[in-house]
C-alpha cells in the first residue's frame, strides 16, 4: 500500500511534467485540489494530441464536479478557459467565445481570455468586432500590462482587412513595448 506522501509526492511530479497525470488523479483522494490541477495539465498534453474526447471525460469525471463544489471565482474562470480552449481546437467557435466571454475582468485570467477571443473572431471572420475588442484592450488601462498576442491579433487581423499601414504599426508597437 503507497503512503499517502509517496502519492502526492509523485503526483506533483506529474504536475510539473505532464506525464501520467492521469494516473496519479485516481490515486489521489477525492477532496484533494491536486487532482484538479493535474487534470488541468493531463487536458492541456491532450489539447496538444488533439485528444478531444479524453478530455471531454477528463472534465466530466473530474473538473467538473470540483467546480460544482467552488466557491473559488479563479478555479471558476479556469474552467471556463479551458472549456473555451478545448471548444476553439474543436472548431466550435461561438461556444469557446461563450466561454471566453464569461470570465470576469476581475480574474487574473481576463486579459488572457479577451486575447483567445480575438482568435475566435478572427477565425469567424468577424472583423469588426475583432478591430473593437482590439481597441479596448490597447486602452491605457492596460499599458502597465505586456500581452504580446495583443500585438500579433493586431497585425493578422489587419492584415486580413487589407489595412497593412495598420498591421506595420502593431508590429513596431510591439517592437518598441
Amino acid at each position: 500500500l503507497e503512503s499517502r506522501l509517496n502519492v502526492s509526492l509523485q503526483a506533483y511530479k506529474a504536475l510539473r511534467t505532464g506525464e501520467n497525470a492521469v494516473e496519479w488523479i485516481g490515486r489521489l483522494d477525492s477532496s484533494d485540489e491536486l487532482r484538479l490541477h493535474l487534470a488541468h495539465t493531463a487536458l492541456l498534453a491532450y489539447g496538444k494530441k488533439g485528444m478531444l474526447g479524453a478530455s471531454g471525460k477528463l472534465i466530466k469525471k473530474v473538473v467538473e464536479p470540483w467546480i460544482e463544489k467552488s466557491e473559488k471565482p479563479e478555479e471558476i474562470a479556469l474552467y471556463y478557459m479551458t472549456l473555451g480552449r478545448l471548444l476553439y481546437q474543436a472548431r466550435a467557435y461561438d461556444a469557446a467565445a461563450n466561454y471566453y466571454q464569461r470570465i470576469p475582468e476581475t480574474s487574473k485570467f481576463f486579459l488572457q481570455a479577451r486575447t483567445e477571443y480575438l482568435w475566435v473572431l478572427l477565425q469567424t471572420r468577424n472583423f469588426s468586432k475583432a478591430m473593437g475588442e482590439l481597441a479596448t484592450l490597447k486602452l491605457g488601462v492596460f499599458e502597465d500590462l505586456f500581452y504580446p498576442e495583443v500585438y500579433l491579433v493586431s497585425a493578422i487581423g489587419h492584415t486580413m482587412v487589407c489595412q497593412f499601414s495598420d498591421a506595420r504599426r502593431s508590429i513596431h508597437q510591439f517592437v518598441s513595448v
